[in-house]
């Protein structure tokens, strides 16, 4: 395993190879985007170091213990999903969960639920009976007794 730079500076980029981390300087966001996807792609990256300009333009959510999900500034599965509900003109927003980058989703949601075998389910207590199947749970069961109460 080892480590990886994406940088916007020289400098940086040059310190850095002459501790051993290879890396390369990109500028602009297609070059990021392409740094990210060939990064990610190598197994032999176990880090992945970005400098502190694409901190500006990036979030980082860790989706599982092994996997990051990068998005832009100021995107996020709750805002995409509020955005949807008010497109298709629905008065509640439900969702089914399931890692750790779904947290704001769900705290934003009118009703959220996870599968039992997530490891969300300590912190949240409206679960469904099982992984398999949880989101089909919620459609068929859980819905209709939420459009009851509205």
């Amino acid at each position: 395993m080892k480590m990886f730079l994406i940088s916007d500076n020289i400098d940086t980029y040059t310190g850095m190879r002459l501790v051993g981390v290879e890396g390369v300087v990109v500028h602009e966001r297609e070059e990021l985007k392409k740094a990210l996807e060939e990064a990610i792609a190598n197994k032999e990256n176990g880090v992945i170091l970005l400098t502190e300009k694409f901190g500006k333009t990036c979030e980082l959510f860790r989706a599982a213990p092994r996997i990051i999900d990068v998005h832009a500034k100021g995107v996020s599965k709750a805002k995409s999903a509020r955005a949807l509900q008010r497109q298709l003109g629905k008065k509640i927003l439900v969702c089914a969960v399931d890692a750790e980058n779904d947290i704001l989703m769900m705290q934003d949601a009118d009703y959220a639920f996870c599968p039992a075998d997530s490891y969300l389910t300590s912190r949240f207590p409206a679960v469904c009976p099982c992984g398999e199947g949880a989101v089909a749970d919620v459609i068929y069961e859980k819905i209709p007794e939420i459009l009851k109460k509205a």
